[in-house]
């Protein structure tokens, strides 16, 4: 385990197919500050819509996890969180229209991540 809180060095930038929609979608993830946590912008809304991946946030877990706010959604997001978790990371900040493209492993591992000053803090159930 790391120490301190993670976040991404740089923007990335991927396109790919939906897992269940099928639907094309290019998603960003940019780096974010400490204890933001990972944020999701619905970029294909007029408003902003900002849904925060958190256990509140979930409203559906049937074939894949979709967070929402405000009745808008985000589709799959499991494996994304997934992969971020897996390389410790806590803060970032994704703008997509509302599927996550696949495969996310292929690229997020590829960015190295920058170190925080703040410690994580973990909640225990």
């Amino acid at each position: 385990m790391f120490d301190f809180q993670r976040t991404i060095n740089n923007t990335i930038k991927f396109s790919g197919l939906g897992l269940h929609t099928g639907k094309k979608s290019t998603m960003l993830v940019h780096p974010a500050s400490e204890n933001s946590g990972i944020i999701f912008k619905r970029n294909d809304l007029e408003n902003d819509v900002v849904i925060k991946a958190e256990i509140n946030n979930v409203v559906e877990t049937n074939r894949g996890t979709t967070i929402g706010n405000k009745g808008h959604l985000v589709y799959t997001v499991e494996h994304f969180l997934s992969a971020v978790n897996g390389l410790g990371i806590d803060n970032a900040y994704i703008v997509d229209r509302y599927n996550i493209p696949r495969p996310i492993h292929t690229y997020i591992h590829t960015y190295i991540h920058t170190e925080h000053t703040k410690h994580r803090e973990y909640t225990y159930a």
